[in-house]
């Protein structure tokens, strides 16, 4: 059986390093993109209902430069491409950390 694996793995994985390859640079790509669209503008309330997070949560990312805004007069407005989805890892990472690491 491992003798098969071996095949298997040494036959699928210059296919697997061109997938990761063309992934890589999709993701670049994207970002390039991301970056030259101007920003899309959400008021703070529109901005934690958006998020599922309460006003408290969202004042503290801005406060701690988690969020970016922008200020016209004093209206505060909330960035929407500088949030960033929460991917399983994140999850699984956080969740580690708060039972102490295990």
């Amino acid at each position: 059986m491992s003798a098969l694996s071996d095949e298997l793995r040494a036959a699928v994985a210059p296919e697997l390093d061109a997938v990761a390859a063309e992934l890589r640079r999709l993701q670049e790509a994207l970002a390039a993109l991301q970056a030259s669209l101007p920003p899309r503008l959400a008021s703070r309330k529109e901005a934690w209902e958006i998020c599922d997070v309460t006003e408290a949560t969202l004042d503290r990312w801005i406060r701690d430069g988690d969020v970016r805004v922008v200020r016209r007069g004093r209206r505060v407005l909330v960035d929407l491409s500088s949030l960033k989805p929460v991917s399983e890892d994140d999850v699984a990472a956080a969740a580690r950390a708060a039972r102490g690491g295990r």
